[in-house]
């Protein structure tokens, strides 16, 4: 379908034994997804190692310590080696082929406009092996090229037969990239993979840079099967693949007559797009075709055939699974309901329905009815009882009439979900090692991302607090004008037991220059993070009313820098399954100076707060402690100090005026919330206790 001569392909992981037939001609040439290829210009990639596009050449690169290996120059093409190639397929196989060459049926997608393609991630099934073996290649793959007047493509590949990266009378995977010029780069071997298995194939935007795109291409669940290309032009042409050599007889494909890609989800920047995928059946001897099934951007499906299924007598099949509610869960019990259809010609009065979770012991329902041809019936399970955590969950029929099923192809659906952790209320989070042991984000609980590729995160950082030593900061001086950076709850929290919760945050900002127009905006979701409301919306004037003037240096605040802020959300007082949300959406043209976000505390309302935050002078010293600290106001009257753990246990209570030295030496070490409450209301602070 392409033009392509360089092939860089990245195999998975050290497989002894392998071989490839071999003549002994120097320039023989040798299969990969791009077509074949002199075996010369093939060059090995280590693992450890990644590769980029650097004028005209490209670099094999130690990862740890960023040496340059080897360097290859590809700026020239070889016209007469490119005529050879395509006009002589037999030389790789070294017999004719009839049944099919190159890419005979496929689908495709082509993103043309706005945020470059970001993710892109395709389910499927290692079919039964071919039923004769004659040295054919058969590549099937989802990929994402460059356009056709560049040439390139990036692809997780599953193989049967040989190729450049060895191979032979079975199933195995590997990643590949593909250029336009006569240089190839292959890893040492294969992952041989048994027919039934679930593979997932999945290639992601890694960086945006003034040089050019870096992504990776990978099979989810074998760590060590990766390939990083950097440098190179935008891939913008998504496609679902069947490419094959050497086919010389009807049984050299599968006896299987489809391979589905399904669970097709693509992502530009962060929208799922509209897709609309085509087909392009171009070999069709014994009935190869490509049928898009679905166009769902987050569930889309392009069945490759092998050749024309035949209707079987006795067919049912899993076409669908519904779990309530899909895609994230709250809580960890689900719903349960699996489809069951007649795909065959004879009616189905009897069928077992199964699913197995995460590897666990299959569970089993008999179903008893009558389905006619084409019918379909729903089955419904038991609630499942789940852990917190990413789960897969496998769906199939089975003995349809007490009898063997006349297809196998259609038989399971697979489905990915998530079940969110259930947080602790009050919320205390100053970012320290206590709430943060890791002092990294992403964490147990936070989730960080960002809009731009090259934009820049929310991370935690010792620079400045609030109060104690950590808060949390955006190193907005070298972010990407225009971006949205998030910093979001992994927990979901129920706020029935605060009949009046309000939100409060420590946040210091700083801008470069007086037109900045940086804001902050506070969301929260009832919903798993399914969908958000806003709460508040901070401009940049605002955030940086304690600042101190403008500056391009970066941005350090002290202590009495940081502003309290709150957010009214007694509307999510009866609400079970809350999250919480901040994003910095940095100035379209000219983004500002550093922020940083300390002391997120959620806890209950009383009146007067915003008063007594902004009226009432509270100073605990020194913070952090070894167990006694001093709590001193600019007030005379008699207040409450009530100290909380991180699991919003009480476990101190002392009254105080004006200045008290408290003696919390029978307390662990730990971060806690020390509220002290007065006639006007409650100002909240952050202790910390350490030894």
């Amino acid at each position: 379908m392409k033009k392509t001569t360089i092939v860089l392909a990245f195999v998975c992981s050290v497989l002894s034994g392998i071989t490839q037939a071999q003549t002994s001609q120097k320039d023989e040439l040798v299969n990969t997804p791009g077509g074949p290829i002199k075996k010369t210009n093939v060059h090995f990639v280590e693992k450890g190692c990644y590769l980029s596009k650097e004028n005209g050449r490209i670099k094999k690169i130690n990862i740890k310590t960023g040496m340059v290996m080897q360097e290859y120059d590809i700026s020239q093409t070889n016209t007469s080696e490119q005529n050879e190639r395509t006009g002589n397929h037999q030389t790789v196989a070294q017999i004719d082929s009839t049944f099919g060459t190159g890419w005979v049926t496929y689908g495709y997608w082509n993103h043309s406009s706005g945020e470059p393609i970001s993710y892109f991630s395709t389910d499927w099934i290692v079919p039964n092996p071919p039923t004769t073996f004659n040295y054919q290649t058969i590549f099937l793959f989802n990929g994402i090229d460059l356009p056709v007047t560049a040439n390139g493509i990036l692809q997780p590949v599953l193989q049967w037969g040989y190729s450049a990266a060895g191979g032979g009378n079975y199933w195995a995977i590997t990643n590949w990239y593909v250029e336009s010029n006569n240089v190839a780069f292959w890893g040492d071997s294969l992952i041989v993979v048994n027919p039934g298995t679930n593979l997932q194939g999945v290639m992601q935007l890694t960086a945006k840079t003034d040089s050019g795109y870096s992504y990776n291409s990978a099979f989810v669940g074998y760590p060590t099967c990766s390939l990083q290309m950097n440098n190179i032009g935008e891939l913008t042409w998504a496609n679902e693949t069947m490419e094959v050599y050497g086919i010389t007889a009807y049984t050299d494909y599968p006896p299987d007559s489809v391979v589905r890609m399904t669970n097709i989800q693509i992502l530009t920047g962060t929208v799922t797009p509209a897709l609309n995928w085509t087909h392009e059946n171009v070999v069709t001897d014994v009935g190869q075709h490509t049928i898009v099934v679905s166009n769902n951007s987050t569930n889309g499906e392009v069945d490759l055939y092998f050749h024309n299924p035949s209707i079987k007598q006795i067919d049912a099949g899993i076409p669908a699974v519904a779990l309530t509610p899909v895609t994230s869960n709250c809580n960890d019990t689900i719903n349960l309901s699996i489809t069951l259809k007649n795909y065959g010609l004879h009616s189905i009065t009897t069928c077992s329905v199964n699913y197995m979770l995460d590897g666990n012991p299959v569970v089993t329902q008999t179903w008893n009815g009558s389905l006619v041809a084409g019918q379909t019936t729903t089955v419904i399970f038991p609630t499942l009882i789940t852990s917190v955590g990413s789960h897969t969950l496998l769906c199939y029929s089975s003995n349809p009439n007490d009898s063997i099923d006349g297809e196998s192809l259609n038989n399971s659906t697979l489905i990915h979900f998530d079940v969110v952790l259930r947080g602790v209320v009050p919320i205390v989070e100053g970012f320290e090692l206590a709430t943060c042991p890791s002092g990294m984000l992403p964490n147990s609980n936070w989730n960080v991302s960002h809009t731009s590729s090259g934009g820049a995160n929310f991370q935690i950082t010792s620079l400045a607090a609030s109060s104690g030593t950590e808060s949390c900061m955006l190193n907005n001086l070298i972010n990407i004008a225009g971006d949205t950076s998030v910093l979001e709850t992994n927990a979901v929290y129920d706020l029935a037991s605060i009949p009046s919760p309000v939100l409060a945050f420590d946040v210091a900002y700083q801008k470069t220059t007086a037109t900045n127009t940086d804001k902050l905006q506070i969301l929260t979701s009832i919903d798993c993070g399914l969908s958000w409301q806003s709460r508040r919306v901070i401009l940049s004037t605002a955030l940086a009313t304690l600042a101190g003037g403008t500056s391009s240096n970066p941005y350090t605040p002290a202590p009495s820098q940081f502003t309290t802020y709150t957010v009214n959300i007694n509307s999510l007082a009866n609400e079970h399954n809350v999250m919480f949300c901040w994003k910095f959406m940095a100035d379209p043209i000219n983004p500002g100076n550093n922020l940083y976000i300390d002391n997120i505390n959620i806890t209950q309302s009383s009146t007067g707060i915003e008063q007594i935050i902004n009226n009432t002078d509270v100073t605990i010293y020194p913070n952090p402690n070894t167990g006694n600290f001093v709590v001193e106001t600019n007030t005379t009257e008699k207040q409450t100090v009530q100290l909380y753990d991180v699991n919003g246990k009480l476990v101190l209570t002392q009254t105080i005026n004006g200045k008290v030295t408290i003696d919390a030496n029978n307390l662990a070490l730990g971060v806690y919330n020390l509220s002290v409450i007065g006639n006007e209301g409650v100002v909240n602070k952050k202790l910390i206790i350490v030894r």
